[in-house]
């Protein structure tokens, strides 16, 4: 059983929810997913935690410790890419200027696994783009 780990922007808004619930049906085998992994933050790991809940997928959430690291948030990213098999980004401008969801990205491209860019423009929240990056 693989895991999933869903990032990304912290300003993707519920709208795009039934987009990603319809490419993860289209795109993904459920059965060989057994749960979701994410960082707890608003955005895309929020969606995270409702898209595990609806498909009736366990859910780990990797919270940064600010009290006790300074690069709390690194910290983090690092343990969702250790735990995760592969990743859904989701982003709604260049995957570039997402400054932690990059970072994140990076971390799985160290370890050789794979990551999806999902796309989406604001205002009218369709998805943009498709990249498979790795």
């Amino acid at each position: 059983m693989k895991k999933l780990a869903i990032i990304g922007s912290r300003s993707l808004e519920d709208e795009i929810e039934p987009l990603v619930l319809e490419w993860i049906q289209k795109n993904l085998d459920l059965s060989e997913i057994s749960m979701f992994v994410s960082g707890g933050a608003s955005g895309a790991d929020t969606l995270a935690e409702r898209l595990a809940k609806h498909l009736n997928k366990e859910m780990i959430v990797f919270l940064p410790d600010y009290k006790k690291f300074k690069n709390a948030t690194m910290i983090r990213n690092e343990e969702i890419a250790k735990t995760a098999d592969f990743c859904l980004a989701l982003v709604d401008r260049p995957l570039e200027t997402s400054k932690g969801t990059y970072e994140c990205v990076k971390k799985f491209k160290r370890l050789k696994k794979p990551v999806t860019v999902i796309r989406f423009k604001a205002r009218d929240w369709y998805l943009d783009e498709v990249k498979e990056l790795f």
